[in-house]
Order: C-alpha cells, then sequence, then structure tokens
C-alpha cells in the first residue's frame, strides 16, 4: 500500500503536467498489478504498460488535464486500503470509462488543432467541454462519473 500510496502523492504534486503525471500514473497501475499476486496478471505487466503510455499520449491533449482524475484514483486506493476488491473494481471501471473519454476529447483537440493548423477547420472551431456529469448510480454512488461529452 505505501507503493500505491507513493504513487498518488506524486500524481496529486505534478496535477496537470501531463509528462510528469504519467510516470507516477504508471507506477500505481503496476503496483495494483503486483499487489495481486497472481502471476499472470503481474506478466501483463510490460503490455499494461504499453497501453496505459499510449492512452497517455492521446489524452496530454485533453482541455481538462489530468487533476479530474485524481478522485477516483484516491478511490481506488482506498477500496483496496480496506479490502473492498468489488469496490476498488468498480471504480477502477469508472476510472478506466473515464480514461477512454479522456483520450477521444484529447483526439477531437488535436485534430481540431490540426485542421487549424492546416486551414482546412471552420472559422471559428471551439472546443468545449459538454457538462453532462452524472451520479455513477450503482456502479460508485459517492463518486461522480463523467459522462461529459467533447465537442468541436
Amino acid at each position: 500500500l505505501a507503493d500505491l500510496n507513493a504513487a498518488l502523492a506524486e500524481m496529486e504534486a505534478v496535477g496537470d503536467d501531463g509528462d510528469r503525471f504519467a510516470k507516477p500514473d504508471l507506477v500505481f497501475h503496476q503496483t495494483i498489478l503486483r499487489m495481486t499476486g497472481n502471476e499472470l496478471i503481474g506478466s501483463l505487466a510490460a503490455l499494461v504498460e504499453t497501453a496505459l503510455m499510449m492512452s497517455f499520449r492521446l489524452s496530454n491533449d485533453n482541455p481538462e488535464g489530468q487533476r479530474h482524475s485524481l478522485p477516483l484514483h484516491r478511490e481506488v486506493a482506498e477500496k483496496i486500503a480496506t479490502g473492498d476488491g468489488p469496490g476498488a473494481q468498480r471504480a477502477l471501471m469508472v476510472l478506466i470509462d473515464n480514461a477512454e473519454e479522456d483520450v477521444r476529447c484529447g483526439k477531437l483537440v488535436a485534430d481540431a488543432e490540426h485542421g487549424a493548423r492546416l486551414s482546412t477547420a471552420p472559422a471559428g472551431v471551439e472546443i468545449k467541454r459538454r457538462p453532462e456529469a452524472v451520479d455513477a448510480g450503482e456502479l460508485l454512488p459517492d463518486v461522480r462519473h463523467r459522462t461529459d461529452a467533447c465537442a468541436v
């Protein structure tokens, strides 16, 4: 748990600096894999590292940065610390869903900026977040699940 909390503390310290956030985020997830004690899962660490690094690169253009993911990371760590496996699993699933949204949003931003640089984007292209956050309900009643969409 000490390694997990240390990675979380470092993530909190670097906030929205995507390049500096990626390393402790990777350590956080790899620590969880090692904590399972399952050799097969542990052997997937390199594959997970590749997937996470791609996700980090693709979400670096997210206008919200990464700070918004910290409460869910904290939730995962707390659930693990209290031995609540199902709760940790639910929190991780919401975290993964939100990461997918971050990648999608980051890609829309990058695509729009690329189009603007090529002078092919319509005048006045603006990237906005549509705030449609809803309660995660039965998934995680005490955590907000972001379902907001990125719009160009």
